[in-house]
């Protein structure tokens, strides 16, 4: 990431008449350059996110304390805990990414499951059990195709082949481990425990020819599947309504939700629920106190039924702490809830809204986060807005809020924005550098060098969002300082 400047003048003498600065920016475009990856898929843990792009790469940021990033070099007790820039912790072969309350999952091509972060519930399946990994490590060797992660337990679908060639019998499996207290593992009534750091089977279904894969999905302490049917089911924690089934009791074990009918999507988070079927339409149960399931009002506690809130052209939806959010057949981004940190809004930060509200256009892929919002856009960039507590927004900054959506990926260069000979032994140079970190200061007589080859000076670290966030002074009177002279700046 870099970006240039030329300065001619004339050496500093004891009597200055006139100085003449001239400041020429310069791109440097690669001819025939490949394709940049683009993520494709985003997953929003606790102040932490996982990017899946094109090229089968993983890429993580944000908060790290339990190893949930992927990456040892900030891990458990090392300030700062977390990373404000994005990393690429897996190079490729990844399909499918989730993350849960401190942990994280993501499956490759060759149907293995594989995990990062807390197994204090034995959400991982680590031996030894109830441990930690700061590193990938793999869960499940083979034959696992959709996954999710909740608050402390982890839902998959696999598969087992049984029989002879032309005699096969193909068994699809919804499993899951972790945390089960509300019998989010599907087994309520005959649990043995709170905790099952191997996989228990909650349902399954033999077939001669192998199926279309359907979703599954993990809420907070709750559990969905999709069936191939259209069905959906649920179990665990019911006492906001979030099962749909009309009630506030947790099930004995899994439990179809009524009037649920041809579902294509689901999302669950912090006791509140939302499908799509294939009609476009969009329905909601459960917590809706802060307007989260968008049904138009704050008066309704929680909806312990189905309640139909867009009724077509929805093709996605994704639930945060206290916001939820869904796509439209025509790239508008829609959501509804809680705007503290500008999730949703720009305005109105620390209030609601109760009825659904356009957040961004040309979107293809998003994520609700907790008080946070990720989206990509037609154009390949993706986005974050929101809390940045724990630079869960992956912009390389931290500690703050952005109620304007900052871009993630692709990088923006810095940008130099003025030049000044502010004294004899001062030249001052300044840039906009829309991602934080540390920023070097390269020169050359020549622009035709390598940037390798550049001179460099000392860091400086951008650390604050906006215009003109980086300056550097330089004496003119330097030796090494003969004109012309060209200027980059290079991120760290």
């Amino acid at each position: 990431m870099q970006s240039g400047v030329k300065c001619n003048y004339q050496q500093p003498m004891k009597t200055i008449l006139k100085i003449v600065v001239v400041v020429v920016l310069f791109l440097r475009f690669i001819v025939s350059a490949p394709a940049i990856p683009t993520v494709t898929q985003i997953s929003a843990g606790d102040g932490f996110v996982l990017f899946l792009k094109s090229d089968g790469s993983l890429w993580t940021a944000g908060y790290n304390v339990d190893g949930q990033t992927g990456n040892p070099d900030t891990y458990s007790n090392e300030f700062p805990y977390y990373f404000t820039n994005p990393i690429q912790v897996v190079s490729n072969g990844v399909t499918a990414i989730a993350a849960g309350g401190n942990f994280s999952l993501f499956l490759k091509s060759d149907g293995s499951l594989w995990g990062m972060g807390s197994d204090l519930y034995g959400q991982l399946g680590l031996t030894p059990i109830l441990s930690n990994t700061n590193v990938p490590e793999k869960i499940i060797g083979s034959n696992v195709v959709a996954i999710s992660a909740g608050e402390n337990h982890t839902i998959y679908r696999s598969y087992t082949v049984t029989g002879s060639l032309g005699n096969q019998t193909i068994t699809m499996l919804v499993e899951g481990m972790g945390n089960d207290t509300y019998g989010q593992l599907g087994n309520y009534a005959t649990k043995s425990g709170d905790n099952y750091p191997s996989p228990v089977t909650i349902e399954f279904e033999s077939t001669k020819f192998f199926p279309s894969v359907t979703p599954v999905c993990a809420g907070s302490s709750s559990s969905f599947f999709i069936e191939t049917d259209g069905t959906l089911w649920a179990m665990g924690d019911n006492q906001a309504g979030e099962l749909g089934d009309g009630t506030t009791n947790t099930p004995p074990g899994i439990k179809q939700v009524p009037g649920a009918a041809n579902v294509t999507a689901v999302a669950s988070e912090a006791g509140h629920t939302m499908f799509v079927e294939s009609d476009g339409s969009l329905w909601t149960m459960g917590i809706d106190t802060l307007g989260e399931g968008g049904e138009g009002t704050t008066n309704v506690t929680y909806y312990p039924t189905p309640q139909k809130i867009i009724g077509s052209n929805v093709v996605g939806v994704s639930t945060g702490l206290y916001h939820s959010l869904f796509l439209k057949s025509d790239g508008t981004l829609w959501g509804m809830g809680l705007n503290s940190f500008g999730e949703l809004s720009p305005n109105n930060l620390n209030d609601y809204y109760p009825s659904p509200r356009q957040v961004a256009s040309n979107v293809v892929n998003f994520a609700a986060g907790a008080g946070v919002t990720y989206y990509t856009k037609t154009d390949g960039s993706t986005w974050a807005v929101g809390l940045d507590n724990v630079a869960q927004l992956g912009d390389g900054f931290s500690g703050d809020t952005s109620s304007n959506a900052v871009q993630i990926f692709p990088y923006l260069p810095p940008v130099f924005t003025k030049i000044a000979l502010t004294s004899p032994t001062n030249l001052q140079l300044t840039a906009t550098c829309p991602v934080g970190g540390s920023y070097f200061l390269l020169w050359t007589t020549n622009i035709n060098q390598p940037l390798s080859t550049w001179d460099t000076g000392l860091g400086e670290l951008v650390a604050s969002r906006g215009p003109n966030n980086f300056n550097y002074g330089i004496d003119p009177r330097l030796t090494f300082f003969t004109p012309p002279r060209y200027f980059a700046l290079k991120k760290q």
